[in-house]
């Protein structure tokens, strides 16, 4: 179900924090904390970015306004001769998704998947699979690297026939990568309304609606279906919450993949793994962020 009208476009602040090139992974993971939707990373030189998140308008803007500057700040305690330069603009939602496609071009992400927008033509070559996607206001286009690596952990612990839950699902990317490369049964689970709007898009874009369904939720509350992937890239501190969920609706031998962690958390990432039972089977890092693939006991 539509959570409103496609005509019926929302505003948007823009927010762009100007900083050190060595913060910007800790001030994009500060951004997603926050309940930003989408983010671009430019650079200005070799040793600035800018980072530009879209929080939407209604009475929480204030408070995640609030909470991105509190979690800046600290960074200073972090970064020697740190600094960070706020500006912020009101945008349509309309305006944001047109500036998308300076930004967003095919992209090879594995071997076998091709991530292309919606506008663009792209002539498949032999084996490949096409992602086709308009990311709306939601995270996860295919070019980050939590989403690169998602689906890489995706290409290689899925198998046909597979029940899998996207936690987090955003664009709806690796549900529709799921679904793609075989999964029988796919639900994509996100709690932001603009998420699952465009999510139930590009699942309808990519023809693979009959495979995936998307649900609102928090998290696997109230989910009971069994399953033998969970894959989740969203953030350390919600993803602590996620894996005790996980333990409890895996089947046994199941996978979980846990994308968008920042490599000062792996460490207490892994320790609630083996906590709940799970034994590290690969992890992968670009940059400053990590993902890791575990295995129930």
């Amino acid at each position: 179900m539509l959570l409103w009208d496609d005509k019926d476009f929302m505003k948007w602040q823009e927010i762009t924090v100007t900083t050190q090139r060595c913060a910007a992974e800790a001030v994009a993971y500060l951004f997603y904390e926050a309940g930003a939707q989408g983010l671009i990373i430019e650079e200005d030189n070799d040793e600035q970015v800018a980072l530009r998140g879209y929080l939407p308008e209604g009475p929480l803007l204030n408070f995640r306004f609030e909470k991105l500057k509190e979690g800046v700040k600290k960074l200073k305690h972090f970064f020697p001769e740190f600094y960070a330069l706020f500006s912020t603009r009101w945008i349509e939602e309309e305006d944001w998704a047109s500036s998308w496609k300076a930004y967003y071009k095919p992209t090879k992400v594995t071997e076998r998947l091709v991530v292309k927008p919606s506008w663009d033509e792209y002539s498949a070559r032999p084996g490949e699979i096409i992602i086709e996607l308009d990311p709306g206001m939601a995270f996860g286009t295919g070019t980050h690297p939590t989403t690169i690596m998602a689906l890489k952990f995706l290409e290689e612990f899925l198998k046909p026939g597979f029940v899998v839950y996207d936690v987090g699902t955003g664009s709806g990317i690796l549900a529709i990568a799921a679904a793609l490369l075989g999964a029988a049964e796919v639900v994509a689970v996100d709690s932001d309304p603009v998420a699952l709007r465009v999510a139930k898009e590009n699942i309808e874009r990519n023809r693979v609606e009959d495979i995936v369904r998307v649900e609102e939720g928090d998290l696997l509350h109230g989910f009971t279906k069994e399953a033998n992937l969970i894959v989740a890239n969203i953030v350390a501190s919600v993803l602590l919450r996620l894996i005790p969920q996980a333990m409890g609706i895996l089947k046994p031998g199941g996978y979980v993949i846990l994308g968008g962690i920042l490599a000062l958390h792996k460490d207490k990432m892994l320790s609630a793994l083996e906590n709940y039972g799970f034994y590290l089977i690969k992890q992968d890092a670009q940059g400053d962020w990590v993902t890791l693939a575990a295995k129930k006991g």
